[in-house]
Formats: structure tokens, sequence, C-alpha cells
């Protein structure tokens, strides 16, 4: 069941006595990873415990040219990657107690300026810094493998992506869409004579791109970074999740992967990126296809929030017994594959809406339950409109939702106001 509404009581202690022994050999784990920071290149090998699978050279920078414009990448014609640090990582642990660990990866990458002054199709023979710093972290109870990535760049006209080899041989990647999970092919259309554009590697996302053999898979979670590519690599498939595309102009004429302007050909210095920029994402090997992982895709967008406060009495409507219980879910959703969209208050009027979608195919018995009874339920569309009625004075209800399908349904919890003027018997 998801529960993306609620509160838990945590008592906070001393962190002293929390506090667990430290790994010195650049590695952390929980019940259900191990992390190791290869001393070299400062890639990870991430060790699956359940499983036993080992994914090795994880969390790899890539930094390439690009002189396209802002409605497209184009890679040099005579491009230069650099995927490694021009010295050994800087590892340090940060934090290792209950509430989890943290490692931190410091990488002096050292890229081209810029491409060639005159010659666009190459990048510039001087070098400058790119400072990298990244902190994993492993927490408790969770199956992922989260990572925040700091970078500082100076450098003009280049793509800097993060990789993470899956060892999966596929020929197709699923990726979070607009109430969708799209799969797509890995290979490019054969046949383009004629089309104004060349066919790109590179797809939208929402929250995650998934690759699966069907037996298992691996998936990458991020927040707000909606490009990836999954790429064929000598061991399997390669996921590649863009974190910055730094070029100069709106747009220009003089790409070969198109033809003509696609805007005003006007010169964008900011869109160079300059300064520091943090990214998260997260790392989510798992069994199945994306349907057997999507919900802690899902619950990376959004941050823990934690209140402290001291011991007093709480609202007893909030629970059948005096007081707030240690644990209160106020929205409850089943099955898994029903994804919370929204929960939120109705356009019009009081009450509550919650708003899912069904992540797979097939069709499924939903249930939507509150923490407390409420007086009606109704099921409206998008706009909160056309209303059906589907439960009263109960906790929780039960609907039929096809495969994709979205769902809205309006909770009220008493007679008045708009749903005196719309009430059905």
């Amino acid at each position: 069941a998801q529960k993306p509404v609620g509160a838990t009581l945590a008592v906070a202690h001393d962190r002293a006595t929390l506090a667990v022994a430290q790994d010195r050999a650049g590695s952390i784990e929980n019940e259900f990873f191990r992390v190791k920071v290869n001393p070299n290149d400062g890639t990870l090998t991430i060790t699956d415990k359940t499983t036993g699978r080992v994914l090795r050279g994880c969390n790899r920078f890539v930094d390439g040219g690009d002189r396209g414009d802002e409605y497209n990448y184009c890679q040099p014609e005579h491009d230069r990657l650099v995927d490694r640090p021009a010295t050994p990582p800087a590892v340090r642990l940060i934090s290792a107690d209950k509430v989890g660990a943290t490692l931190e990866v410091a990488l002096d990458y050292r890229v081209p300026v810029s491409l060639a002054s005159v010659d666009r199709s190459r990048r510039s023979e001087e070098t400058i810094p790119l400072p990298i710093v990244t902190r994993v972290t492993l927490t408790p109870g969770v199956r992922r493998v989260d990572f925040e990535t700091t970078v500082e760049t100076r450098a003009h006209d280049h793509r800097l992506r993060v990789h993470f080899p899956t060892g999966l041989a596929v020929d197709t990647a699923c990726a979070d869409g607009h109430f969708d999970v799209v799969e797509r092919p890995l290979d490019l259309p054969a046949e383009t004579e004629g089309w104004a554009e060349r066919p790109v590697p590179t797809h939208p996302q929402r929250a995650f791109v998934d690759v699966s053999d069907g037996e298992q898979g691996v998936m990458l979670a991020n927040r707000g970074l909606p490009e990836y590519e999954v790429l064929r690599g000598e061991d399997g498939a390669e996921i590649a999740l863009t974190l910055l595309r730094c070029i100069g102009w709106l747009s220009r004429d003089d790409m070969y992967c198109r033809q003509s302007h696609a805007g005003p050909a006007e010169a964008a210095p900011e869109a160079q990126c300059p300064g520091r920029h943090t990214f998260r994402y997260s790392l989510i090997p798992h069994t199945g296809d994306y349907r057997q992982a999507h919900v802690l895709a899902y619950g990376f967008q959004t941050d823990l929030r934690a209140l402290f406060t001291d011991a007093h009495p709480g609202p007893p409507a909030l629970s059948k017994v005096e007081g707030l219980p240690a644990t209160l879910s106020f929205v409850t959703v089943e099955p898994s594959t029903l994804e919370v969209s929204a929960v939120k208050d109705p356009e019009e009027g009081g009450g509550l809406i919650v708003r899912c979608w069904n992540v797979g195919d097939e069709p499924v018995e939903g249930t939507i339950r509150l923490w407390r009874p409420f007086w009606r339920a109704l099921r409206v569309n998008l706009a909160e409109e056309g209303a059906s009625e589907l439960a009263r004075d109960t906790d929780a209800v039960t609907l039929p939702v096809r495969g994709r399908e979205i769902v809205t349904v309006r909770f009220d919890y008493e007679l008045r106001g708009y749903y005196a003027q719309t009430s059905h018997h």
C-alpha cells in the first residue's frame, strides 16, 4: 500500500549513542546494499546484498562537447570525451549512524575550456578544472542508493552526464511520462532520408528511467533532470543521465544535425550555465520490471519533513483512542500500481481531492482509505466536475481503474455548500 500523506513519531537520541564503527576502506552499507569507491577513478561498485548482483563503474561522469543551441544538442564532429578525473579521488566518510551512512567522493576533472574558436567541430586544447563532489547515502529500511552531486563549472560548449552500467542485454527502456510509462527502443530509426532533423537517442523523462530484462532491472530516479539516454555498452545497457548542457546560442544554423535555424539567431551567454549546480538522483536495482520499483522512485521526489516538538496531547479527533497515535496515514492507496499524483483542497468548497493513476497496463480494483470517516465520496473528472457518488458514511472507497487510467475522487466530510447543490440521490 502507498501512504503518501502521513506522520510518524520519532524519538530523538544523543548522536553518540547511535554511532557505529566507521569503515575506513571507502565503503558503506545497509541491509540492502554495499557501496565501495574505486580508489583510482572514483566510480562505485554497488552490491545488492539480497540478490548478490554487482554493478561496477557506477556514477561515472562523462563530459563531452556540444556545438548545439537551446533547441538541439549537437556533438562536435571531432569530439573529445573526458570520462575520468585527472587525479585520484578524495574520499571521506561524512556520517555513519542508525539514521544512515554517507560517503563523499571529490573528483578533479579537467575539461576543454570551450569549442575551438574558429572550428566548432572540435574542442579547445586548453583545459580548466571541473570539480565534482558526490555524496552517496544509504538509509536503513530504504532500498535505494541516493546521490547528491555538486558541480562547479566555468567551461563553455559542453555536456556533462553521469553513467550507470546495468549489465542487462535489452532492446528497449521505460521512462516515466505524464500519467504514463513509455517504452522506447534503444536503436534509432535506420531510414531517415529527407528528415529535417536527425533522430536523437536522448529522450524526456519525469521521475525515472528503467532498464529491465523482465527478471531483473535497474532504475535511475531523479529530481528535475528531464533527459536520459540508454546506450549499448560492452557489458549491456548503460544509463546516461544529463546533468548539464552548456551552450551559448538560442539558435544556430551551422549544425549538421538540423537544417537551418529553429529560432532567432541570438547569443545566450547565460545558457552556458556558469557557477555551482547541485543534482539529486537515486539508483534502484530491483527484480522484475519497473512496476516493482516505481514506488521508490516516486518516493524520492519529496523530502521527508521532520518537525521537532515537545511531548503534548494530540487532537482526539485524529484517533479512536485519546491523543495522537505514533503512526498515522492520512491517505492510504492500494494496490501499489496506483500512484498518487495529488492530495489537495478542492477548487470549490471544502473537503479533500485525491487523484491517482494506474501505472500498469492491467485493470485493478483500487482502494483509497482516509484517516477518518467521510460523509460522501464522489468520482469527478480532472476539472473536478461531473460528480458520481461512490460511497457514504465510511472511511474507504473502492473503484475499478483501467490500465494507465487517471481517477479523481472528491471526499466531503459534511453536507454543505457545493455538495448540497450537486447532491445526487
